[in-house]
């Protein structure tokens, strides 16, 4: 995965220098910038998901418990399929690496 990354956005990298050391050094920054950002990405969806995780069960527990009213039940219903899109997500990305594959 991480080896995959960085192949990927090395080969990508469209760094026109013609000293050698000075395009060795521009594409080491732009792969950095590229690891950040796909740390960020992860890091955000795996916390997007934990925080849709524990409001559905929030929620499941207020319903479960007859106090739940219309509003949370909607909201469960919002809830699941916000984390449906995310686990859609997920899945086309891990499809995506492995075509590349």
């Amino acid at each position: 995965d991480f080896d995959k990354l960085v192949e990927d956005t090395w080969k990508e990298a469209q760094i026109i220098e013609s000293n050698a050391f000075l395009k060795m050094l521009k594409n080491l920054r732009y792969l950095k910038v590229k690891i950040l950002w796909s740390r960020l990405n992860k890091e955000s969806s795996n916390s997007r998901k934990r925080k849709l995780k524990a409001e559905l069960a929030d929620l499941d527990l207020a319903i479960d418990k007859g106090d739940g009213e219309v509003i949370d039940v909607n909201r469960r219903h919002e809830v699941v399929r916000l984390l449906q899109d995310v686990e859609k997500i997920e899945s086309l990305e891990v499809a995506q690496k492995a075509k590349i594959k």
